[in-house]
């Protein structure tokens, strides 16, 4: 693992980072809720995958994630942490337009 970086609920997190970290997991039944809104459960759109506890749960329910963080060091712990082949991952950011 790179300096700069804890593990976290079997995770790897910034060090930096206090407030993702605090409510990352205890969020989890908001989209769960949401979940149960998806009757197909073919895509899921995530947006802000910060260190990935998002799109790894949403994995277990959907047959391929898309999900986007820009920040440079939460990207690097989504790709640590999120290694199912059905999540893609792009370092940038969502937007109305390019910029």
């Amino acid at each position: 693992m790179r300096t700069g970086f804890k593990t976290l609920n079997g995770f790897t997190w910034p060090e930096t980072d206090y407030e993702c970290a605090a409510v990352a997991w205890a969020w989890l039944s908001d989209l769960d809720r949401g979940i149960a809104y998806s009757k197909a459960r073919t895509v899921a759109l995530q947006a802000g995958g910060n260190c990935g506890v998002w799109p790894k749960a949403l994995a277990r329910h959907f047959e391929r994630v898309y999900t986007w963080e820009p920040d440079p060091d939460n990207f690097y712990c989504l790709a640590q942490n999120v290694t199912e082949a059905n999540v893609v991952k792009f370092q940038a950011a969502l937007g109305h337009k390019p910029g």
